[in-house]
């Protein structure tokens, strides 16, 4: 499913990506750039949200790189 993603504390800066969930429920988010400028700067990720088409907004918790 597409969509735009976005941290909670910085909605301005959506990224385009796509989330897939396989039927034993393991979900990956693939998105087109960072979410920080400086890419060591976190790996982790409590919360990411996201608006798919078709689906609305999605909300995935415990992220990681």
């Amino acid at each position: 499913m597409s969509g735009s993603f976005w941290l909670p504390d910085s909605p301005e800066r959506k990224l385009s990506g796509t989330v897939t969930i396989t039927d034993g429920g393991h979900i990956e988010l693939e998105v087109a750039g960072t979410f920080s400028e400086n890419f060591s700067d976190n790996l982790e990720y409590e919360r990411i949200i996201g608006e798919v088409e078709k689906a609305g907004y999605v909300t995935l918790e415990d992220c990681f790189y």
